[in-house]
């Protein structure tokens, strides 16, 4: 399945953005996909990308590389916020339910904010 990059997280907000996105619309982690082209510290969100233009947050995805998925699934469980913001897009998307989605232009575009 193709998929649509979301947003593009700065390491040091790796673990809160995991667990804004997970405890918010119930997003899976994928560690073993070998099309990540991400490394161990940078988290990208995406989705499908056949329903880009009808976004719903269900179809989110957390795609990270790590060493040790197991124990970065623990660390996402407290309750340290992470809020989105512009800052870390380059445009926004607003979808059918009023949320606004952070999109990244192409695959040149990951990178640490």
């Amino acid at each position: 399945m193709e998929l649509t990059p979301l947003l593009v997280v700065a390491p040091s907000e790796v673990t809160t953005a995991a667990r804004f996105y997970r405890q918010v619309f119930g997003a899976k982690i994928v560690s073993n996909d070998p099309e990540i082209l991400i490394g161990s510290d940078l988290l990208i969100i995406t989705c499908p990308a056949r329903s880009r233009i009808d976004l719903s947050p269900p179809m989110l995805c957390l795609q990270l590389r790590c060493s040790d998925p197991e124990q970065f699934a623990k660390k996402i469980l407290n309750t340290e916020q992470f809020t989105p913001t512009s800052e870390h897009c380059e445009w926004n998307v607003k979808d059918e339910h009023g949320i606004f989605w952070q999109f990244t232009n192409s695959k040149q575009s990951y990178c640490v904010l």
